[in-house]
């Protein structure tokens, strides 16, 4: 009996794993495109980046990276705050991989041209979120703005 109860508390925290594995790419995708409406429009270079940055970060291909980002758009939408994905991120993600996303989420935000002053507010807020430290949100925010080859 108790090897059953206690095949059933693995199972069922390898299950929770899981999902936990499969959400984090999801919660930043969102993260992606809230940065990305916040001046109210979404570019196609904007989804471009967020796509090939989803692909770098969590491994994925094109089409999960561009499903992901559609999920994102509706969640953008159904949400009320971003403390659901980046406690989420915070509870899986280490320093580095958390710096990864806000550098992501600067080159988004730079991709139209422009970081329009609702972008670098969201872009801050979930900073502070995530816990990062100010000076690597300036730093970021510096590498974003180099010149890409």
């Amino acid at each position: 009996m108790f090897q059953k109860i206690k095949a059933y508390l693995f199972k069922a925290s390898s299950d929770l794993e899981e999902e936990n594995e499969l959400d984090i790419p999801l919660a930043a995708a969102t993260l992606m495109m809230e940065v990305s409406w916040a001046d109210h429009t979404i570019s196609d270079e904007e989804m471009e980046v967020s796509a090939k940055k989803l692909s770098e970060i969590f491994s994925l291909d094109d089409h999960q990276a561009n499903a992901l980002l559609e999920e994102g758009k509706v969640l953008v939408n159904e949400s009320v705050g971003l403390q659901q994905f980046t406690s989420l991120l915070n509870e899986n993600l280490a320093a580095d991989q958390k710096f990864s996303i806000i550098l992501a989420l600067w080159e988004v935000a730079r991709k139209d041209d422009s970081i329009d002053a609702l972008e670098e507010h969201q872009i801050r807020n979930i900073s502070e979120l995530l816990y990062v430290p100010h000076s690597k949100f300036i730093e970021a925010k510096l590498s974003a703005k180099k010149p890409q080859a």
